[in-house]
């Protein structure tokens, strides 16, 4: 429950873009009445694994949306160059 109300209040964008803010962690511990130097600590470090690990999804993502594209422009211009040279020249 903790954490999902952190996830949902705590960013102002996506979990992709942005980590939780130290306000909002701050106000949620409060709210539970948890608000130690350990939870926090505990908080913070899951984060900083989340974080990361969803920003090294994020980067194969978009490396492999790029080798994608790079292949599919090598295949439209082979296509292409295949039908110049099939088609006949005109002099």
């Amino acid at each position: 429950m903790l954490w999902q109300r952190l996830d949902l209040t705590g960013r102002n964008r996506g979990m992709q873009e942005e980590p939780l803010r130290e306000e909002a962690i701050d106000a949620i511990l409060s709210r539970y009445d948890l608000n130690e130097p350990k939870f926090y600590e505990k908080i913070v470090a899951i984060e900083a694994v989340l974080f990361s690990h969803r920003q090294e999804e994020q980067s194969a993502k978009r490396e492999a949306e790029r080798k994608t594209q790079e292949q599919n422009r090598k295949a439209q211009a082979a296509q292409q160059r295949a039908r110049s040279a099939s088609r006949p020249r005109r002099r």
